[in-house]
């Protein structure tokens, strides 16, 4: 969708200018970049722990507190 608009308002795409806009477009409109090097498998692209990580947490957390 964003390609789109920017093929729409720039002349040349792609193009610095037009790439630029897409990227700050896509950021303020919620996206998030991930480094693909870095990247955490615990979380989604939102940056929410994904539903296996979650049922990780709660299974450790109820160890812990059946050893305290």
């Amino acid at each position: 969708m964003l390609v789109q608009q920017a093929k729409q308002k720039f002349p040349t795409y792609p193009s610095l200018p037009a790439s630029k806009w897409v990227h700050n477009e896509y950021v303020k409109r919620g996206g998030i970049f991930v480094d693909s090097k870095k990247k955490d498998t615990r979380h989604d692209r939102r940056g929410q722990l994904t539903h296996d990580a979650k049922k990780e947490d709660d299974a450790a957390k109820k160890k812990k507190s059946k050893d305290d």
